[in-house]
């Protein structure tokens, strides 16, 4: 049988119709970029923060400890935030050191602060959810230090370069965090001083 112009004109039409047709980029396809930030045992989720911030300290189980790393292996969080300790050290180039502490219970911890020669230190309790936290990743509103500088209504805050890091409840607080950084300390869940 053989097809007439028109009919072949026609069946052009219908295959161009129902052909597939190649796949298009989309903005979606493209992987973003990481956006955390990497520490001596954890990852941060920003630079930095202010007041009021969620920051998220997270875990990789490849890169977080190890034979080369300067800290021992964190084994990770407990899914309960009442589990952890955060502590937020303040270290500025000049001027004393700070530790601020968050935690569900402030008892226990702020007679561990006669143990930390050299920087001031204060327990901010959790009654509101300060904390949060799953296996990998422990988040956390960062904290308003407002009362520890200057007039408690004046709106300033401790600032400067700190260091983070996360203790299991009972371990004593991360005191030396703030003098020696993070290589020196042991018994540590995640500490972030140098990204």
């Amino acid at each position: 049988m053989r097809l007439r112009p028109m009919y072949i004109a026609a069946l052009a039409v219908v295959l161009t119709l129902v052909a597939p047709r190649g796949a298009e980029a989309g903005c979606n396809v493209i992987p973003a970029a990481s956006r955390t930030f990497r520490g001596a045992l954890g990852r941060l989720s920003q630079p930095y923060a202010s007041p009021g911030d969620w920051v998220e300290v997270s875990l990789d189980g490849r890169c977080d400890g190890g034979v080369d790393q300067p800290v021992a292996a964190s084994p990770g969080f407990s899914g309960a935030a009442e589990d952890q300790v955060v502590t937020i050290a303040f270290r500025p180039p000049r001027g004393p050191k700070s530790l601020v502490v968050l935690a569900k219970d402030c008892g226990p911890i702020e007679g561990q602060f006669a143990s930390c020669t050299g920087v001031t230190a204060r327990c901010i309790q959790d009654p509101n959810g300060l904390l949060r936290a799953n296996q990998r990743t422990l988040g956390f509103r960062f904290p308003d230090t407002d009362a520890m500088v200057g007039e408690s209504d004046d709106d300033l805050t401790l600032t400067g370069p700190a260091a983070v890091a996360v203790t299991q409840v009972g371990e004593p607080i991360a005191c030396d965090v703030a003098l020696s950084g993070c290589s020196r300390r042991k018994g540590l869940l995640a500490c972030v001083d140098t990204l």
